[in-house]
């Protein structure tokens, strides 16, 4: 197409030369392209000051997450011997034969770790979406509420920096802070209550689990309902009214609107939600692992042990993400 030039606003004589055009042809017909340079948009010029946020992120992941990483794997396949200035002598893959074949309680844990997280991910997931929905409409004492579910992650992270703080960790991880607590609030003194109230003790057992398990769905369902609540805040009333006008019904409107709209943030917390219960302060297998380095000083078989903890959460954080990004491009 012919470019031309033209004179506009007060400043007569001024020349604008319009943008040049090329014929493309498509199967839809002729269309015409734009040629020259184009100019970054605003949503691109963001993105770009985005990444300049996640830098730091990046170059701590480097320096304070990656080379200890990589230092682990190679101790994974030696011995670090304590008599001789803790040098290194490599094995080959005898750690991991032993973490695999020999040791039979780390199996054990693993196996119980995983369980663990299959059935507590999906009540974690549905407890807290039902939450988000409940405070989603406004009531008196809503904000209070939020608090109250909220309060259990500050205060983890409170009590993990009180206890690195006082070296309490070290102890708790050795078995100081074991069963034999005298704390009121301790699960075997709920559970000597329930048997002197003549409860019989495996129903007292029951109970005490089921209490346990309450709490820690509650402790670790906080993010994921500020997260969900975000998410059902920004899906526009406009959509339900419109659905009501042609009868839909509740159920629909969940599986048509509500659903689809909150997918994206479902993967987040499905994420959260399993790295969560793999890396918390309470899982067995963590505290076998640190048991395993520093009572038994085995450096190498913890770093394998690691190793392989590592590849499994990994692989269960990529089936899960699979699976539900399959169903997010179902919805779309």
């Amino acid at each position: 197409m012919q470019a031309f030039y033209e004179s506009v606003g007060n400043n007569a004589g001024t020349l604008i030369r319009k943008p040049e055009y090329r014929a493309v042809t498509t199967l839809e017909g002729s269309q015409f392209q734009m040629l020259g340079k184009e100019k970054s948009t605003l949503t691109q010029r963001r993105n770009n000051k985005g990444y300049l946020f996640v830098l730091p992120f990046i170059i701590g992941f480097f320096a304070l997450f990656l080379y200890p990483l990589l230092q682990s794997v190679l101790y994974s396949f030696g011995q670090l011997s304590p008599s001789d200035n803790f040098k290194l002598v490599l094995e080959g893959i005898d750690n991991y034969k032993v973490a695999l074949r020999e040791d039979v309680s780390y199996y054990r844990l693993l196996i119980k770790a995983i369980t663990d997280m299959l059935y507590q991910m999906p009540v974690i997931l549905i407890f807290s979406f039902i939450i988000a929905n409940l405070l989603k409409d406004k009531f008196p004492g809503r904000g209070a509420v939020r608090l109250i579910l909220f309060l259990p992650v500050v205060l983890s992270s409170g009590v993990i920096v009180t206890l690195g703080r006082n070296d309490s960790m070290q102890e708790m991880m050795s078995g100081a802070l074991s069963s034999e607590s005298t704390s009121l609030l301790s699960v075997d003194s709920l559970r000597a209550f329930l048997v002197n109230i003549n409860i019989s003790s495996k129903l007292a057992s029951y109970i005490t689990d089921a209490v346990t398990n309450i709490l820690s769905i509650i402790n670790h369902s906080g993010i994921q309902i500020l997260i969900f609540l975000s998410a059902l805040q920004s899906i526009p009333e406009a959509l339900y009214e419109a659905s009501s006008i042609d009868g839909a019904s509740g159920w629909e409107n969940f599986w048509k609107i509500t659903f689809p709209m909150v997918i994206p943030q479902m993967i987040v917390c499905l994420v959260y939600t399993i790295i969560d219960l793999f890396v918390s302060t309470n899982n067995s297998v963590i505290t076998y692992i640190y048991s395993v380095a520093f009572n038994k000083i085995q450096f190498g078989l913890s770093s394998a042990m690691s190793c392989i903890y590592t590849v499994i959460v990994a692989a269960v954080l990529g089936v899960f993400t699979l699976i539900f990004t399959r169903i997010f491009k179902h919805y779309r």
